[in-house]
């Protein structure tokens, strides 16, 4: 399943009062923006240049390996958001939503090596 795919997912499980859908496009969002620079190993980059030509997003090709990796990433992105303190603690709470998810659905989002 792809970054895209998994989060659509995510999505139709979760309560539509929450703000998941907004919290899931940002993700997209981070996620699309960081993949060449943060995300990828050496190695990847190559692969990366050939899958996103054009207007093909990253979510659209990667998977929850990569999504994982942002997880791990966003320590050090969050305190550059402009949330204060209470929202940004309100917003982990919720990331640690869709990480639970990752893991519960694991054999079915990652690709089988």
């Amino acid at each position: 399943a792809t970054v895209g795919q998994i989060l659509v997912q995510f999505e139709e499980l979760v309560e539509s009062r929450e703000p998941w859908p907004e919290i899931c496009s940002g993700l997209k969002g981070y996620f699309n923006k960081t993949l060449k620079t943060m995300l990828l190993y050496p190695q990847e980059r190559e692969q990366a240049d050939k899958l996103l030509k054009g207007k093909t997003l990253p979510s659209d090709v990667y998977g929850a390996e990569h999504l994982v990796r942002l997880f791990l990433k966003l320590p050090a992105i969050l305190p550059y958001t402009n949330l204060n303190e209470e929202s940004l603690v309100a917003l982990v709470a919720r990331l640690q939503s869709i990480v639970t998810f990752i893991k519960e659905q694991a054999a079915t989002l990652y690709d089988e090596l």
